[in-house]
Order: C-alpha cells, then sequence, then structure tokens
C-alpha cells in the first residue's frame, strides 16, 4: 500500500501463512523450513511455558545475504560496522537465526562459538549437525524465526535453512 509516498507492507504479505499447528510431544521432532528472505517465517510449532526444546540444524544448511553465504550462526563483517544499529536484533551476528515466541523475546538459535559436534559420513561427505537447546520459562506461542539483517534489506536475502526442533 502506498501512503503520502511511503510504502507499507502488510502482515499478510511478509508472513510465511501456516494454517496446521503442531504442539510437539515429548522427543516428537519436527522440521521447519526457513526462508532468508521473509521477514518473519511462521514455524507453525507452538511453544509451551516451561519446555526444553532442542534445535538441530545440519552444517549443509546456508542462506545468503546477497552473494555472502551464512550458516545459521551468523557472520560478522567489517565493512558492515556501521550498519549495525539497523540489524533486526543488534546483539546478534549478521544473519544468525533468530526466533521469538509471538513475536516477543528474542533468542539466537545457534551461537557463534563451534557447535557442529555431531558428525556421520554420507557418500563422501562428512554431515556435522549443530544441537542447541532453549528452555521457555515464561511463554507460550507461536515460534516464529528470521535472518538477523536490516528489516528493508530482505529483497536481496535467499535460501532456506531446516531446522529440526523437539521438545526435551
Amino acid at each position: 500500500m502506498l501512503v503520502a509516498g511511503m510504502l507499507f507492507v502488510s502482515a499478510t504479505a511478509c508472513c510465511r501463512t501456516t494454517h496446521v499447528t503442531t504442539s510437539l510431544g515429548l522427543n516428537a521432532p519436527n522440521s521447519m523450513t526457513l526462508d532468508a528472505g521473509r521477514y518473519w517465517n511462521d514455524s507453525g510449532i507452538d511453544i509451551t511455558a516451561g519446555g526444553t526444546y532442542e534445535f538441530s540444524i545440519s552444517n549443509q544448511s546456508v542462506w545468503f545475504d546477497a552473494s555472502i553465504a551464512s550458516s545459521a550462526a551468523g557472520y560478522s563483517c567489517p565493512w558492515l560496522l556501521p550498519f549495525t544499529p539497523f540489524r533486526r536484533t543488534m546483539t546478534a551476528p549478521w544473519f544468525a537465526l533468530i526466533c521469538t515466541v509471538d513475536h516477543n523475546d528474542s533468542f539466537v538459535v545457534f551461537s557463534q562459538s563451534p557447535c557442529f559436534e555431531y558428525s556421520e559420513i554420507k557418500g563422501s561427505q562428512s554431515v556435522q549437525t549443530c544441537r542447541q537447546e532453549h528452555t521457555f520459562d515464561e511463554r507460550s506461542g507461536r515460534l516464529f524465526c528470521y535472518a538477523n539483517d536490516i528489516p528493508f534489506m530482505t529483497f536481496n536475502n535467499s535460501g532456506t535453512l531446516t531446522v529440526t526442533v523437539k521438545m526435551k
């Protein structure tokens, strides 16, 4: 919608609409595909207050900030330093996977520290999996995620990450 020379994007235009809701049972994994170009990715997963959830991803999952490949842990780039205050989550690296429960209290899913600890061989490639747990003490609701970028720069983002979530 264009109003007085300003462009407004409705929430329904920028969000993946998921009509299926998943409340995870104990140790029942559910995979979600997250699009780097979406302002909000609706995971379709409902989080329960007091629950601990394990997030896992393989080292083969990559998404792109323009031409810069990034894992879910994000990246740092010295020439982007002046733009840091404009990131959606200023304290997290560029393109880090950020999730929220009902658009509140964002958290970095995978830290920058090396977390690809679990390896297996698939064909001639070594596939490593990163697993990190998060406990949701006070809030229940829908899990939403995004690539940490400047909000109006999602047009040059591409690729998807597949993340598996299970309640512990």
